[in-house]
């Protein structure tokens, strides 16, 4: 009798070790790599009945600045390291939470540099090719501090960006992301012509 018991106990502790720890039951891959950047400028454009209403914008556009975000969405392949099942003869627990978007468990690359660039006239001290610095916010936090968070791993596929200053809206703006990896990729988008007034 004790042998059965100490051989159901082991059966037990292997069931628990070999399973996940959390989304029991879901089919959701755990990680994301990424294989590219999309980047869009999304505003409110006037339509000519005088309603507006919110969209990609197009080439030469015009949205007013309260309006106005770029949105980065890093393309990606997903999976998970522990794809095998493990071998039980209790049932196991079905998930009790919704299970998690895919990539849930973030990308295990690391970020190495960030930047974005005018590709118009911003203002009079931003000129056509000048990196933007101190003039925009990036998923609620500065450059820096969104760089700092995602230089260990990278949880976040997307990327949203507003602006703290307003530029000049007489000039067409246009903006590239540049996004690179600590293992050497490099991925880059470009939003096509528009004003903000």
């Amino acid at each position: 009798m004790k042998k059965i018991f100490w051989i159901l106990l082991g059966f037990t502790a292997l069931q628990f070790a070999c399973e996940k720890e959390n989304y029991e039951g879901c089919d959701s891959a755990e990680h994301f790599n990424i294989t590219g950047l999309e980047l869009n400028a999304r505003g409110t454009v006037q339509q000519p009945d005088g309603n507006g209403s919110g969209t990609v914008l197009k080439d030469q556009d015009e949205v007013p600045f309260n309006s106005f975000s770029l949105e980065g969405f890093l393309k990606a392949d997903y999976y998970a390291f522990n794809t095998e099942t493990s071998l039980s003869f209790f049932p196991k627990a079905l998930a009790t939470a919704p299970c998690p978007p895919p990539g849930w468990g973030g990308s295990e690359e690391e970020l190495a540099g960030l930047c974005l660039i005018s590709l118009g006239k911003f203002n009079a001290d931003i000129q056509p090719g000048d990196t933007l610095q101190d003039v925009y916010w990036i998923n609620n936090q500065t450059p820096e501090e969104y760089f700092s968070l995602h230089s260990q791993n990278i949880r976040e596929q997307r990327l949203l960006i507003y602006f703290t200053q307003k530029p000049d809206p007489k000039e067409y703006q246009s903006f590239k992301l540049i996004y690179q990896l600590t293992n050497g990729e490099t991925y880059e988008a470009t939003t096509p012509r528009f004003k903000l007034y």
